[in-house]
């Protein structure tokens, strides 16, 4: 398919892409991207991946969730000259989307992907790319989380959604974030030792406060920002 173009000369490529066979994600990738690198005689052409939105697959946790691919399209990150953006909130808006399978403000995740790119490849300053954990440990039975890349601070949303944590590592409830100051964030776990922390995974806002019928969409199903406005990606990490 891309034989046609050996002949033309590129900085860099930007991957968005769904899928299909979710389990081989990062190493399909991988071998598309030494393919490309072959083909074009360039063995550090520079990819961007544009993390896929949250869409309406992530309704249920499931082994064919979108959540899965996103941890590969995060790792394939530590593949040389390859980075993501973060789009975790760009996907549906409204139950009227007819197109929920595309990030709904498109020309924001052109934005970020360009800025992935600056920012990683070519050193751009400023904050262009999303907050990245630094430290996660325990205050007595609460967790406390730190950031970089915050700018001037981090910024918590109106429904502070999106932390669970788990004493089990299977069965997760959400957990009440609190800003601390413009790096840290205090997960509040009701005097448990828990095994687990995630974030950006859940779907069920209702039960947590009870908003039936005005439920937020899974777009604002995360909570966390820098001062630039990129939001913290998904993560899930045991302790």
């Amino acid at each position: 398919m891309i034989a046609p173009l050996k002949q033309y000369s590129f900085r860099g490529v930007v991957w968005y892409q769904g899928e299909g066979q979710h389990v081989a994600y990062e190493e399909n990738m991988t071998k598309l991207i030494d393919g490309w690198r072959r083909v074009f005689n360039h063995e550090d052409l520079k990819f961007v991946i544009v993390e896929l939105p949250r869409i309406d697959f992530d309704l249920q946790y499931t082994e064919s969730s979108w959540f899965k691919v996103r941890e590969q399209q995060k790792r394939l990150a530590d593949y040389p000259n390859v980075t993501y953006s973060v789009n975790i909130d760009l996907g549906i808006k409204t139950s009227e989307t007819n197109d929920p399978m595309h990030p709904y403000d498109k020309k924001e995740a052109g934005k970020r992907a360009a800025h992935a790119f600056m920012k990683s490849f070519y050193q751009a300053e400023g904050v262009l790319t999303s907050p990245k954990i630094t430290y996660i440990g325990y205050d007595n039975n609460d967790l406390i989380l730190k950031f970089s890349n915050v700018g001037e601070g981090l910024y918590l949303n109106d429904y502070l959604a999106g932390f669970e944590v788990s004493v089990d590592g299977v069965n997760y409830q959400y957990a009440k974030p609190i800003l601390i100051d413009q790096y840290t964030i205090r997960i509040e776990t009701d005097e448990r030792q828990v095994l687990s922390v995630r974030y950006g995974y859940s779907y069920s806002i209702t039960e947590v406060f009870g908003l039936e019928g005005t439920a937020p969409t899974l777009a604002d199903l995360v909570c966390v920002y820098n001062s630039g406005g990129y939001p913290l990606d998904q993560f899930e990490i045991y302790l």
